[in-house]
């Protein structure tokens, strides 16, 4: 079954929306949100970060606390 128009329309605006704030993060934040949500383990992003592996969900977090935010925040622009 295909969505709706305003489905679409409402999806397609949140994209934009969380596209824009993370384009806003500093690099290391949408680095590490950009990795895990691409399928990537907590030990290869350890890699890539150069992090231990058991600071991975620590700063994985706080970047996803971050990018809440930064979302909410331009909401209310």
């Amino acid at each position: 079954m295909n969505p709706d128009p305003q489905t679409l329309v409402v999806e397609a605006d949140r994209r934009r929306r969380v596209r824009s704030a993370l384009a806003r993060l500093p690099e290391r934040t949408a680095s590490v949100l950009l990795l895990r949500h691409s399928g990537l383990s907590y030990a290869e992003i350890a890699t890539a970060l150069g992090v231990k592996v058991g600071n991975v969900g620590t700063v994985l977090r706080r970047a996803e606390e971050t990018l809440r935010k930064e979302v909410d925040r331009a909401a209310f622009e």
